[in-house]
């Protein structure tokens, strides 16, 4: 791992990416409960290095009462 300002970095995320992913980050939480999907284009050059990005959108998963359900299926997902 690479060390980028105190932190480690996993080698394979380049430099180039940090502001995109904290951008992202910052849109991650926003202290509403529940699930939620965050949507983002973003413009790439010819070596896959960002330039610009729209936006990101947070929605909120709905309706919220059914988690248990919407656990299942990440659970899924990510095996």
């Amino acid at each position: 791992m690479n060390e980028k300002e105190g932190r480690a970095w996993p080698e394979d995320v380049r430099p180039q990416w940090f502001n995109l992913i904290r951008r992202l980050q910052s849109i991650a939480s926003d202290g509403k409960p529940g699930f939620a999907v965050i949507a983002i284009k973003v413009l790439v050059d010819q070596d896959g290095v960002p330039v610009f990005w729209i936006e990101p959108k947070r929605e909120a998963i709905e309706p919220k009462r059914r988690r248990e359900v919407l656990e299942q299926i990440l659970e899924m997902l990510t095996d």
